[in-house]
């Protein structure tokens, strides 16, 4: 009996070791999200491939405003408890990167005027 509590033991550290690998937690998170992302436009548009570059697009632009925040913004203002200059960048980020990510939309479904129109 003890015997099986030491493998289970065994197999839960492991598992828990490659968890918390940066690089896997980091890749499940874009993973899931891109699924969503995926699963949310294949509904909509119905078309696989045109969806998965969609997806990565946007993954993209989302990729870039999170690690921007996190190994710059953070690091630099948030920790050292200069609060209003990090929300201000923050906030200047999300409004230069945001019209950039519409700008690439909008090209992207050059061919669709109604999709256009719902940007």
């Amino acid at each position: 009996m003890e015997r099986d509590y030491k493998k289970k033991s065994v197999v839960w550290e492991k598992m828990y070791a490659f968890i918390t690998n940066r690089k896997v937690y980091h890749s499940l998170f874009w993973m899931i999200l891109g699924g969503i992302i995926f699963f949310r436009g294949y509904d909509f548009w119905g078309d696989a491939g045109f969806v998965l570059v969609n997806t990565l697009i946007a993954l993209f632009f989302y990729a870039a405003l999170l690690y921007f925040n996190r190994l710059y913004l953070i690091p630099l203002y948030f920790f050292k408890k200069r609060f209003v200059q990090y929300f201000g960048l923050m906030m200047l980020s999300v409004l230069v990167i945001s019209p950039i990510e519409i700008l690439v939309f909008y090209f992207r479904f050059s061919g669709l005027p109604e999709a256009q129109s719902g940007i």
